[in-house]
């Protein structure tokens, strides 16, 4: 926690805050190092373009307090930002907390929904697929996949079902 204070030196509480601080290898080859970087680089840019707008729309986000990338040399990241107070990692306890949880993902999407707006968000740094597991980066983990059981009928269905969320109008 950091104590905050106005311009006139009156103190107006504490903010606490986090330090994210991803170290990536210097040359990014594989596949995985590839999306890892490019997810890194989503999430610098949601909170450096995007992320006041979600603010503005009542959205529960962290604020961005400091964020540098691609320091000399290597393609570290480091994202200083807020926490959200009271803020758990973990499923809703009850009905209430459900309710509340599901608007909040409610008020996310909806700030980017329709094609102009999602187009929009793409072209200045967002994801262009609406979820980060696509199978076009998980080439690599398919591969591995066993060929048998309940895991070997994913692993056959796996394009079919890429192409399907890929032609979903929603995406």
């Amino acid at each position: 926690k950091i104590d905050v204070r106005d311009s006139q030196g009156q103190k107006q509480g504490f903010v606490s805050f986090m330090v994210k601080i991803i170290n990536l290898p210097k040359y990014c080859s594989s596949a995985g190092d590839q999306r890892k970087r490019s997810s890194y680089m989503v999430e610098v840019a949601f909170y450096e373009r995007h992320a006041q707008c979600f603010l503005d729309a009542d959205v529960t986000l962290p604020r961005l307090l400091h964020v540098e990338t691609s320091v000399p040399d290597s393609w570290d990241v480091l994202i200083c930002m807020t926490k959200v107070e009271g803020a758990v990692a973990t499923p809703p306890a009850d009905e209430r907390a459900l309710v509340s949880a599901l608007r909040c993902l409610a008020k996310f999407h909806a700030v980017y929904w329709g094609e102009q707006r999602a187009s929009k968000a793409v072209s200045s740094g967002l994801q262009p697929q609406g979820c980060f597991w696509y199978l076009d980066t998980r080439l690599e983990e398919l591969a591995r996949m066993p060929v048998g059981g309940w895991e070997g009928r994913l692993r056959m269905a796996a394009r079919a079902l890429d192409s399907r969320l890929k032609a979903d109008r929603f995406q």
